[in-house]
Protein backbone atom coordinates (compact mmCIF):
# COMPACT_ATOMS: atom_id res chain seq x y z
CA UNK A 1 0.00 0.00 0.00
CA UNK A 2 2.89 2.08 1.02
CA UNK A 3 4.22 1.98 -2.69
CA UNK A 4 1.12 2.41 -4.67
CA UNK A 5 0.80 5.50 -2.26
CA UNK A 6 4.42 6.77 -3.01
CA UNK A 7 3.69 6.05 -6.82
CA UNK A 8 0.29 7.90 -6.96
CA UNK A 9 2.34 10.70 -4.92
CA UNK A 10 5.20 11.00 -8.02
CA UNK A 11 2.80 10.59 -10.67
CA UNK A 12 0.74 13.99 -9.40
CA UNK A 13 3.59 16.01 -8.76
CA UNK A 14 4.93 14.97 -12.24
CA UNK A 15 1.67 15.92 -13.90
CA UNK A 16 1.69 19.11 -11.84
CA UNK A 17 5.17 20.37 -13.22
CA UNK A 18 3.74 19.27 -16.46
CA UNK A 19 0.42 21.39 -16.45
CA UNK A 20 2.31 24.34 -15.09
CA UNK A 21 5.58 24.36 -17.81
CA UNK A 22 2.51 23.46 -20.85
CA UNK A 23 -0.25 26.10 -19.29
CA UNK A 24 -2.85 23.55 -18.71
CA UNK A 25 -4.39 25.70 -15.95
CA UNK A 26 -8.23 23.76 -16.12
CA UNK A 27 -6.31 20.82 -14.91
CA UNK A 28 -4.60 22.17 -11.12
CA UNK A 29 -7.79 22.26 -9.12
CA UNK A 30 -8.30 18.16 -9.68
CA UNK A 31 -4.86 17.52 -8.98
CA UNK A 32 -4.20 20.18 -5.76
CA UNK A 33 -7.27 17.72 -4.58
CA UNK A 34 -5.35 14.54 -5.58
CA UNK A 35 -2.28 16.05 -4.01
CA UNK A 36 -4.10 17.61 -0.61
CA UNK A 37 -5.44 13.65 -0.39
CA UNK A 38 -2.39 11.86 -0.55
CA UNK A 39 -0.72 14.18 1.90
CA UNK A 40 -3.40 13.63 4.68
CA UNK A 41 -3.03 11.14 7.09
CA UNK A 42 -3.54 7.51 5.90
CA UNK A 43 -3.18 9.03 2.47
CA UNK A 44 0.47 8.17 1.90
CA UNK A 45 1.77 11.77 2.37
CA UNK A 46 5.09 13.20 3.98
CA UNK A 47 7.08 10.72 1.55
CA UNK A 48 10.79 11.27 1.70
CA UNK A 49 12.80 12.86 -1.49
CA UNK A 50 9.48 14.29 -2.58
CA UNK A 51 9.24 18.48 -2.96
CA UNK A 52 6.39 18.07 -0.49
CA UNK A 53 7.77 15.16 1.41
CA UNK A 54 8.34 18.14 4.35
CA UNK A 55 5.06 19.61 4.24
CA UNK A 56 2.49 19.41 7.56
CA UNK A 57 -0.67 19.48 6.01
CA UNK A 58 -0.97 23.16 6.28
CA UNK A 59 1.70 23.44 4.34
CA UNK A 60 0.68 21.51 1.71
CA UNK A 61 -2.43 23.38 2.09
CA UNK A 62 -0.57 26.71 1.24
CA UNK A 63 1.24 24.19 -1.48
CA UNK A 64 -2.34 23.93 -2.87
CA UNK A 65 -3.00 28.14 -2.89
CA UNK A 66 0.12 28.51 -4.50
CA UNK A 67 -0.82 26.25 -7.71
CA UNK A 68 -4.38 27.46 -7.63
CA UNK A 69 -3.27 30.97 -7.39
CA UNK A 70 -1.23 30.39 -10.72
CA UNK A 71 -4.23 29.15 -12.45
CA UNK A 72 -6.43 31.50 -11.15
CA UNK A 73 -4.46 34.86 -12.66
CA UNK A 74 -3.45 32.92 -15.80
CA UNK A 75 -6.95 32.32 -16.68
CA UNK A 76 -7.50 36.21 -15.54
CA UNK A 77 -4.53 36.79 -18.21
CA UNK A 78 -5.85 35.07 -20.92
CA UNK A 79 -9.63 36.38 -20.76
CA UNK A 80 -7.98 39.73 -20.77
CA UNK A 81 -5.32 39.30 -23.55
CA UNK A 82 -6.50 42.47 -25.53
CA UNK A 83 -6.11 45.01 -22.00
CA UNK A 84 -2.84 43.05 -21.15
CA UNK A 85 -1.50 44.03 -24.86
CA UNK A 86 -3.20 47.28 -24.74
CA UNK A 87 -1.16 47.97 -21.36
CA UNK A 88 -4.51 48.78 -19.66
CA UNK A 89 -4.43 47.53 -16.00
CA UNK A 90 -6.97 45.21 -14.46
CA UNK A 91 -8.98 46.64 -11.37
CA UNK A 92 -9.32 43.49 -9.07
CA UNK A 93 -13.03 44.82 -8.06
CA UNK A 94 -13.48 43.61 -11.74
CA UNK A 95 -11.58 40.51 -11.95
CA UNK A 96 -12.45 37.75 -8.95
CA UNK A 97 -9.82 35.56 -10.44
CA UNK A 98 -7.40 37.97 -9.93
CA UNK A 99 -8.35 39.28 -6.43
CA UNK A 100 -8.96 35.34 -5.60
CA UNK A 101 -4.94 34.76 -6.78
CA UNK A 102 -3.97 37.77 -4.83
CA UNK A 103 -6.16 36.68 -1.65
CA UNK A 104 -3.78 33.09 -1.96
CA UNK A 105 -0.78 34.77 -2.49
CA UNK A 106 -0.79 37.51 0.51
CA UNK A 107 -1.53 34.53 2.83
CA UNK A 108 1.40 32.83 1.30
CA UNK A 109 3.70 34.96 1.86
CA UNK A 110 2.39 36.24 5.42
CA UNK A 111 2.39 32.30 6.79
CA UNK A 112 5.74 31.84 5.48
CA UNK A 113 5.15 28.11 5.95
CA UNK A 114 6.51 26.89 2.57
CA UNK A 115 9.94 26.19 1.26
CA UNK A 116 12.18 28.91 0.00
CA UNK A 117 11.31 27.51 -3.58
CA UNK A 118 7.87 27.93 -3.67
CA UNK A 119 8.25 30.90 -1.53
CA UNK A 120 10.35 32.81 -4.01
CA UNK A 121 7.26 31.86 -6.68
CA UNK A 122 4.67 33.00 -4.76
CA UNK A 123 6.78 36.03 -4.88
CA UNK A 124 6.94 35.33 -8.77
CA UNK A 125 3.49 35.05 -9.69
CA UNK A 126 2.59 37.94 -7.46
CA UNK A 127 4.90 40.72 -9.11
CA UNK A 128 3.00 39.47 -12.52
CA UNK A 129 -0.24 40.30 -10.49
CA UNK A 130 1.18 43.98 -9.75
CA UNK A 131 2.22 44.52 -13.12
CA UNK A 132 -1.08 43.56 -14.46
CA UNK A 133 -3.02 45.52 -11.69
CA UNK A 134 -0.38 48.65 -12.91
CA UNK A 135 1.60 48.43 -9.93
CA UNK A 136 4.65 48.70 -11.10
CA UNK A 137 7.26 49.60 -8.42
CA UNK A 138 5.33 46.84 -6.48
CA UNK A 139 6.15 44.67 -9.02
CA UNK A 140 9.90 45.67 -9.25
CA UNK A 141 9.93 45.43 -5.51
CA UNK A 142 8.69 41.67 -5.44
CA UNK A 143 10.78 40.80 -8.35
CA UNK A 144 13.81 42.12 -5.83
CA UNK A 145 12.60 40.51 -2.91
CA UNK A 146 12.57 37.38 -4.62
CA UNK A 147 15.89 37.96 -5.73
CA UNK A 148 15.85 37.20 -9.33
CA UNK A 149 18.74 38.65 -10.81
CA UNK A 150 20.54 36.32 -9.16
CA UNK A 151 18.85 32.98 -9.64
CA UNK A 152 20.30 30.34 -11.54
CA UNK A 153 18.65 27.81 -14.38
CA UNK A 154 20.55 24.76 -13.64
CA UNK A 155 18.58 21.76 -12.90
CA UNK A 156 15.33 23.52 -12.46
CA UNK A 157 11.92 22.21 -13.82
CA UNK A 158 10.56 23.72 -16.87
CA UNK A 159 7.75 25.90 -15.21
CA UNK A 160 10.33 27.65 -12.83
CA UNK A 161 12.37 28.85 -16.26
CA UNK A 162 8.78 29.76 -17.49
CA UNK A 163 8.60 32.02 -14.45
CA UNK A 164 11.98 32.98 -14.78
CA UNK A 165 11.31 34.70 -18.12
CA UNK A 166 7.94 36.09 -17.79
CA UNK A 167 9.43 37.87 -14.29
CA UNK A 168 12.42 39.34 -16.29
CA UNK A 169 10.67 40.65 -19.64
CA UNK A 170 7.70 42.04 -16.58
CA UNK A 171 10.31 43.82 -14.68
CA UNK A 172 11.45 45.58 -18.04
CA UNK A 173 8.46 46.40 -18.76
CA UNK A 174 8.03 47.75 -15.42
CA UNK A 175 11.04 49.88 -15.36
CA UNK A 176 10.34 51.39 -18.57
CA UNK A 177 6.67 52.50 -17.03
CA UNK A 178 8.53 54.48 -14.07
CA UNK A 179 7.64 58.37 -13.77
CA UNK A 180 10.78 59.98 -15.20
CA UNK A 181 9.87 63.74 -13.95
CA UNK A 182 12.41 63.83 -10.97
CA UNK A 183 14.90 61.05 -12.25
CA UNK A 184 18.41 62.53 -13.32
CA UNK A 185 20.05 61.92 -16.73
CA UNK A 186 22.26 59.85 -15.17
CA UNK A 187 19.66 57.37 -13.85
CA UNK A 188 17.56 57.57 -16.62
CA UNK A 189 20.59 56.06 -18.49
CA UNK A 190 21.51 53.13 -15.78
CA UNK A 191 17.48 52.23 -15.92
CA UNK A 192 17.40 52.13 -19.57
CA UNK A 193 20.41 49.68 -19.77
CA UNK A 194 18.74 48.18 -17.11
CA UNK A 195 15.71 47.34 -19.26
CA UNK A 196 17.94 45.73 -22.39
CA UNK A 197 19.36 43.33 -19.58
CA UNK A 198 16.18 42.37 -18.11
CA UNK A 199 14.83 41.70 -21.95
CA UNK A 200 18.24 39.91 -22.93
CA UNK A 201 17.76 37.88 -19.74
CA UNK A 202 13.88 36.88 -20.95
CA UNK A 203 14.97 36.27 -24.34
CA UNK A 204 17.42 34.11 -23.21
CA UNK A 205 15.80 32.04 -20.92
CA UNK A 206 12.31 31.55 -23.09
CA UNK A 207 14.62 30.31 -25.62
CA UNK A 208 16.00 27.89 -23.04
CA UNK A 209 12.69 26.94 -21.87
CA UNK A 210 11.34 26.23 -25.29
CA UNK A 211 13.95 24.17 -26.44
CA UNK A 212 13.82 21.81 -23.01
CA UNK A 213 9.86 21.87 -23.48
CA UNK A 214 10.06 20.15 -27.16
CA UNK A 215 13.04 17.91 -25.75
CA UNK A 216 10.44 16.96 -23.29
CA UNK A 217 7.75 16.41 -25.46
CA UNK A 218 9.42 14.69 -28.23
CA UNK A 219 11.33 12.05 -25.61
CA UNK A 220 7.33 11.56 -24.00
CA UNK A 221 5.71 11.22 -27.45
CA UNK A 222 8.88 8.46 -28.39
CA UNK A 223 7.47 6.81 -25.54
CA UNK A 224 3.97 6.37 -26.95
CA UNK A 225 1.86 4.65 -29.70
CA UNK A 226 2.38 6.49 -33.64
CA UNK A 227 -0.72 8.59 -33.94
CA UNK A 228 -0.31 10.66 -30.66
CA UNK A 229 -1.03 14.12 -30.60
CA UNK A 230 2.29 16.60 -31.42
CA UNK A 231 2.52 19.48 -29.09
CA UNK A 232 -0.29 22.16 -28.96
CA UNK A 233 1.65 25.07 -27.13
CA UNK A 234 0.35 28.36 -27.03
CA UNK A 235 2.55 31.06 -25.68
CA UNK A 236 1.62 33.28 -22.91
CA UNK A 237 1.79 36.96 -23.63
CA UNK A 238 4.34 37.84 -21.85
CA UNK A 239 6.70 34.58 -22.59
CA UNK A 240 6.19 35.81 -26.29
CA UNK A 241 6.92 39.42 -25.19
CA UNK A 242 10.13 38.13 -23.39
CA UNK A 243 11.34 36.73 -27.24
CA UNK A 244 10.83 39.99 -28.89
CA UNK A 245 11.30 42.36 -26.60
CA UNK A 246 14.83 41.99 -26.17
CA UNK A 247 16.07 42.51 -30.66
CA UNK A 248 12.43 44.96 -30.91
CA UNK A 249 14.41 47.47 -28.11
CA UNK A 250 17.71 47.21 -29.61
CA UNK A 251 16.58 47.98 -33.26
CA UNK A 252 14.46 50.75 -31.85
CA UNK A 253 17.66 52.43 -30.36
CA UNK A 254 19.61 51.84 -33.76
CA UNK A 255 21.47 48.59 -32.50
CA UNK A 256 20.76 46.72 -35.81
CA UNK A 257 23.98 44.44 -35.34
CA UNK A 258 22.75 43.32 -32.09
CA UNK A 259 19.72 43.43 -32.84
CA UNK A 260 19.65 41.40 -35.57
CA UNK A 261 22.10 38.85 -33.75
CA UNK A 262 19.66 38.58 -31.02
CA UNK A 263 16.38 38.16 -33.74
CA UNK A 264 18.16 35.09 -35.26
CA UNK A 265 19.20 33.56 -32.37
CA UNK A 266 15.09 34.01 -31.42
CA UNK A 267 14.39 32.62 -34.64
CA UNK A 268 16.48 29.39 -35.05
CA UNK A 269 14.74 28.67 -31.34
CA UNK A 270 11.22 29.40 -32.74
CA UNK A 271 11.43 28.06 -36.08
CA UNK A 272 11.07 24.15 -34.43
CA UNK A 273 8.11 21.62 -34.72
CA UNK A 274 6.86 23.15 -31.37
CA UNK A 275 6.99 26.78 -32.46
CA UNK A 276 6.28 26.87 -36.24
CA UNK A 277 3.49 30.06 -35.81
CA UNK A 278 5.70 32.19 -33.68
CA UNK A 279 5.50 35.85 -35.80
CA UNK A 280 7.97 38.31 -35.87
CA UNK A 281 6.58 42.07 -34.76
CA UNK A 282 6.68 44.95 -37.18
CA UNK A 283 8.10 48.18 -35.79
CA UNK A 284 5.81 50.77 -36.71
CA UNK A 285 6.88 54.40 -36.42
CA UNK A 286 5.77 55.83 -33.17
CA UNK A 287 5.10 52.91 -31.24
CA UNK A 288 4.69 54.64 -27.85
CA UNK A 289 7.79 54.38 -25.46
CA UNK A 290 7.56 51.47 -23.58
CA UNK A 291 5.05 49.48 -24.98
CA UNK A 292 5.85 46.03 -25.65
CA UNK A 293 5.60 44.00 -29.19
CA UNK A 294 1.89 43.59 -29.52
CA UNK A 295 2.31 39.23 -29.84
CA UNK A 296 0.01 37.49 -32.22
CA UNK A 297 -1.11 35.26 -29.12
CA UNK A 298 -1.41 32.18 -31.90
CA UNK A 299 -1.99 28.86 -30.84
CA UNK A 300 1.21 26.58 -31.83
CA UNK A 301 1.14 23.51 -33.46
CA UNK A 302 3.69 20.86 -33.95
CA UNK A 303 3.56 19.83 -37.16
CA UNK A 304 2.78 22.91 -39.30
CA UNK A 305 5.00 25.30 -40.94
CA UNK A 306 6.44 28.58 -40.55
CA UNK A 307 4.76 30.74 -43.12
CA UNK A 308 5.31 34.17 -41.25
CA UNK A 309 6.88 36.92 -42.43
CA UNK A 310 7.49 39.53 -41.06
CA UNK A 311 5.96 41.68 -43.06
CA UNK A 312 7.05 44.10 -45.82
CA UNK A 313 9.16 47.63 -45.15
CA UNK A 314 9.46 50.42 -47.68
CA UNK A 315 12.86 50.06 -49.08
CA UNK A 316 15.08 49.11 -46.17
CA UNK A 317 14.49 49.84 -42.29
CA UNK A 318 13.34 47.62 -39.75
CA UNK A 319 10.49 45.57 -41.45
CA UNK A 320 12.90 44.77 -44.10
CA UNK A 321 16.19 44.16 -42.05
CA UNK A 322 13.98 41.41 -40.69
CA UNK A 323 13.12 39.78 -44.06
CA UNK A 324 16.56 40.15 -44.87
CA UNK A 325 17.48 38.31 -41.57
CA UNK A 326 14.82 35.48 -41.90
CA UNK A 327 16.30 34.84 -45.66
CA UNK A 328 19.66 34.36 -44.50
CA UNK A 329 18.55 31.82 -41.81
Amino acid sequence: AAKGAHGSHLKVESELERCRAEGHWDRMPELVRQLQTLSMPGGGGNRRGSPSAAFTFPDTDDFGKLLLAEALLEQCLKENHAKIKDSMPLLEKNEPKMSEAKNYLSSILNHGRLSPQYMCEAMLILGKLHYVEGSYRDAISMYARAGIDDMSMENKPLYQMRLLSEAFVIKGLSLERLPNSIASRFRLTEREEEVITCFERASWIAQVFLQELEKTTNNSTSRHLKGCHPLDYELTYFLEAALQSAYVKNLKKGNIVKGMRELREVLRTVETKATQNFKVPLLPQGQHRGSPPAPPHQRIHGNSRCGAEPGAGAGGGPDSELAECRSHL
